[in-house]
């Protein structure tokens, strides 16, 4: 009886929830450190990955073939650069998957504008030059009311 009456005296309990807390305490601060740098981690991959489109991009003349998709994305990656810099590691992250979803984008938009230019090329009329010159007018027939 007298156990039970000492686990809950008031000291008892203060003295488990003090060592609680500081249980608590310490694995929160262990926590924080070693988390504390997965934010840069995850910022650097995703703009990796993002820098890694952009250059595909660049690969099939995306600013010709894609230009608006291309400049989205380079826009972009260069904000998540920034934000970088300036430790918004979660904003950088989001915005270095819009890059990289504006690369993708721009890749398929690229590849299929220029596929239209050389089917237009392979399939061109061969004397395309005839075509821009104006038609000559039809001559009138040469009646005369005399019948000459």
């Amino acid at each position: 009886m007298k156990s039970l009456a000492r686990l809950t005296s008031p000291c008892a309990t203060s003295r488990t929830a003090r060592l609680t807390a500081g249980w608590l305490a310490g694995l929160s601060l262990l926590a924080s450190l070693g988390l504390g740098g997965c934010g840069s981690v995850t910022a650097s991959s995703s703009i990796s990955d993002a820098r890694h489109a952009v250059d595909e991009v660049n690969a099939h003349d995306g600013d010709k073939y894609a230009p608006y998709e291309t400049t989205r994305a380079t826009v972009y990656l260069q904000k998540a650069k920034k934000l970088q810099g300036e430790g918004m590691y979660e904003q950088a992250t989001e915005y270095a998957r819009i890059s990289q979803t504006a690369a993708e984008k721009a890749v398929d938009v690229a590849r299929l504008n220029e596929d239209r230019e050389k089917r237009r090329q392979k399939f061109a009329p061969k004397d395309a030059g005839t075509r821009d010159r104006p038609a000559e007018p039809p001559k009138a027939p040469s009646f005369t009311p005399s019948g000459g």
